[in-house]
């Protein structure tokens, strides 16, 4: 549909086995086609329950095992929206330089670039809402982020089925 997608990648799952995640030959497959692939952490913890130490061995490691895979991510978003300030400045100075958590609304020329707003689309997101909310961010002038957590088959109700996302689209 020449939209933009970005994916945010839990860096332990794509050579886990794990037939619920993509691997590594498909998040390879996703960058190499123009689309954002982005840190989700590499074992997707509550951040702000870390020490500092355990905080860097999760946002610098995932940037690495990115960069291993020749993928040079810009954005982070954080599991669960659990950020803080030191969670922030942790970010940052691993080298992203966008950062989004669960913060429901639209992001204007101010928005906190490492504590960007999304809106989240499930099971119970009408067509009508979507369009709305696009409609508000063009009057508005603002960046709209549409949030898919999971497009799915059988999924629970953060998330939406693939026919679903395509009637969306």
């Amino acid at each position: 549909a020449g939209l933009p997608a970005g994916f945010y990648i839990i860096t332990s799952e794509p050579a886990s086995g794990d037939t619920g995640y993509m691997n590594w030959t498909q998040v390879k497959a996703l960058n190499t086609q123009g689309f954002e692939v982005g840190s989700h952490t590499r074992t997707h913890p509550f951040l702000t329950q870390l020490t500092t130490a355990q905080q860097t061995t999760e946002i610098n490691g995932s940037y690495s095992d990115l960069v291993a895979q020749g993928i040079t991510p810009k954005s982070f978003v954080y599991p669960y929206g659990d950020e803080s300030p030191t969670v922030e400045a942790a970010v940052k100075a691993a080298g992203y330089n966008v950062a989004r958590g669960s913060y429901t609304g639209m992001n204007g020329t101010v928005s906190n670039r490492y504590a960007l707003y999304d809106v989240r689309v499930d099971t119970t997101t009408s067509l009508a809402t979507i369009q709305a909310l696009v409609d508000q961010a063009k009057a508005d002038k603002r960046w709209l982020v549409l949030e898919f957590h999971d497009v799915l088959n059988g999924g629970n109700t953060d998330s939406v089925t693939p026919a679903y996302f395509q009637s969306l689209i």
